[in-house]
């Protein structure tokens, strides 16, 4: 079953954003990642949650989602991420929803 890692990520900085996207350097993909939404603003449509940037990232399976961020390769960008932001992040299981026709 498909996996999705969603964090809301307030920065500290736009030099810590970019450090930690520098760190990356393609640890997501070798693990089956790949991004659905970066986003840098957000609108509340229901509700009082104002997440500001969210990041969805989906894997093929939990496994590889937990195989990424518990990778070494991984944790350097991590660290620099919990250090550099203030944020929240889930792992979710679930299937994409079929196209609408």
């Amino acid at each position: 079953m498909t996996a999705y890692f969603i964090a809301q990520i307030q920065w500290n900085s736009p030099a810590d954003r970019e450090a930690y996207v520098h760190s990356l350097g393609g640890v997501i993909e070798k693990h089956g990642g790949r991004y659905l939404i970066t986003s840098s603003e957000s609108r509340v449509a229901e509700g009082q949650w104002l997440p500001g940037r969210l990041v969805v990232i989906e894997f093929p399976s939990m496994a590889d989602l937990k195989a990424w961020y518990e990778s070494e390769e991984y944790r350097p960008a991590l660290e620099l991420r919990l250090k550099g932001s203030r944020s929240n992040a889930i792992m979710v299981e679930g299937n994409p929803a079929p196209p609408s026709r």
